[in-house]
């Protein structure tokens, strides 16, 4: 039981330091200090980085508290520093053991890039090599999944996402010093072998900017093997008040290319297709809502001639709405 919670622990502590090629081994140093029955120690970071400190006790329903000081944890995607606790007891089902671990994890003193963020909360189980999220709070983002702990490593999760303001979100998945502002919400799912993980979801942003683009705002569709997204069917409202469907591709393993990326997205305007005729339409959002909308609509029907060929037939219609 001892060696199942320790391996949560260094689970949550060793990802950026795992080969996923290989089996997960945490090298640590630790002692035991039989008058507390506690075991205390410290995890080996790579490089100058400071070591994790733990301390894991048993609880008296024959469980265990753990507790983890992580100074600075540096990753692929950003810097963190945090406090966790850690309680893990036997699950029991119809008053037998289920050889499974019910587990909570709470964090204090979170700091993500060397700025405050908030705490997490987190419940879940774990057994036979898989570690369940049953539901996990953090920084305004709802978690729920599984990951397998055993070759072939995989995920399966829900993100979702309310109102968290993108200069929190951004870094998260290393996208750091970037002029942006406004709030994103929406939904992610991840799923698939590690490291080839679909990403797939809905994000709606509002009253934003990222670099020198500028909008009122932004929904898309995502779709993808990370690193490489593709977005799909989506649509941005520009401050100037011009509307435009926009497909594009992030490659997330070039952050600092991202406002580039995101300014080189095809937009076109709102297309609709009925046998031969298409339409499609520029929307301008006026400043305010006393002053409507104008809508310039551009009609373009084709026909067969009767002495042979066809034709194409163009119109334009403005319609103003108060």
């Amino acid at each position: 039981m001892f060696k199942k919670v320790f391996l949560i622990i260094c689970l949550a502590c060793s990802f950026p330091s795992v080969s996923w090629a290989q089996q997960v081994q945490v090298p640590f140093k630790a002692q035991f200090d039989f008058n507390k029955n506690s075991l205390y120690g410290e995890i080996p970071m790579a490089g100058n980085a400071d070591p994790i400190y733990f301390e894991v006790q048993q609880n008296k329903d024959s469980g265990y508290i753990a507790t983890i000081n992580i100074k600075k944890w540096h990753s692929k995607f950003f810097d963190m520093s945090v406090f966790l606790d850690l309680v893990a007891d036997p699950l029991i089902q119809q008053d037998v053991s289920s050889g499974q671990l019910k587990w909570s994890l709470t964090s204090h003193y979170t700091l993500l890039n060397n700025l405050p963020f908030e705490d997490m909360s987190a419940n879940g189980t774990y057994g036979n090599g898989v570690l369940l999220i049953e539901r996990a709070f953090l920084g305004g983002m709802i978690l729920a999944g599984e990951f397998k702990t055993t070759a072939p490593y995989a995920v399966n999760m829900k993100i979702g996402m309310v109102n968290l303001n993108l200069k929190d979100f951004l870094p998260l998945f290393g996208f750091q010093n970037l002029d942006v502002e406004g709030t994103i919400g929406g939904n992610l799912y991840l799923s698939g072998e590690v490291p080839n993980i679909r990403v797939k979801g809905e994000l709606h942003s509002f009253n934003g900017k990222i670099g020198q683009l500028e909008y009122y705002s932004m929904s898309l569709n995502i779709d993808g093997i990370y690193p490489e997204i593709y977005v799909i069917d989506s649509q941005i409202a520009q401050t100037d008040g011009f509307v435009f469907v926009i497909d594009g591709k992030l490659k997330l393993n070039e952050m600092d290319r991202f406002s580039e990326q995101i300014r080189s997205f095809v937009r076109k305007p709102l297309v609709q297709k009925n046998g031969d005729t298409v339409e499609w339409t520029l929307k301008k959002l006026q400043d305010s809502d006393e002053a409507g909308v104008t809508e310039f609509k551009y009609l373009k029907r084709r026909k067969e001639e009767r002495m042979g060929g066809d034709s194409d037939m163009l119109g334009i219609e403005r319609r103003m709405e108060f």
